[in-house]
């Protein structure tokens, strides 16, 4: 299991209707979630824990569970970016070269990305 502790710094609507875009500061990485409101919305200095995990039984104890394919992960100037999809929505990590999460993820492989609120 990866664990993300991160603040909602921004949130944007799509052009998608009821689709939101959110920008995410956690401690060593940055991360963009692609989330339908319907299903699950963050607020600004939201305070929340985005997990990826193998096991489906783990994550449905979050919030928010959505199942996913790491589809790209590549090296931009010294820094690492993991493109996840859930159905087309996206979920970008942006971490530093050299971090853990690179080896943890495996392009094609299929994962579960639970989104819990630390804040109320």
């Amino acid at each position: 299991m990866i664990e993300f502790e991160c603040k909602v710094s921004n949130v944007e609507a799509l052009r998608v209707p009821g689709i939101n875009r959110y920008h995410l500061f956690c401690k060593e990485s940055e991360i963009v979630a692609e989330l339908p409101e319907q299903v699950y919305r963050l607020n600004i200095d939201d305070m929340i824990v985005l997990s990826i995990l193998t096991d489906k039984e783990k994550c449905i104890e979050n919030d928010f569970c959505g199942q996913g394919y790491v589809v790209t992960s590549t090296n931009i100037n010294n820094v690492h970016r993991i493109i996840l999809s859930m159905g087309g929505l996206l979920i970008v990590i942006k971490v530093k070269h050299g971090s853990d999460v690179i080896d943890k993820l495996k392009v094609v492989e299929k994962y579960y990305i639970g989104i819990k609120r630390l804040t109320k």
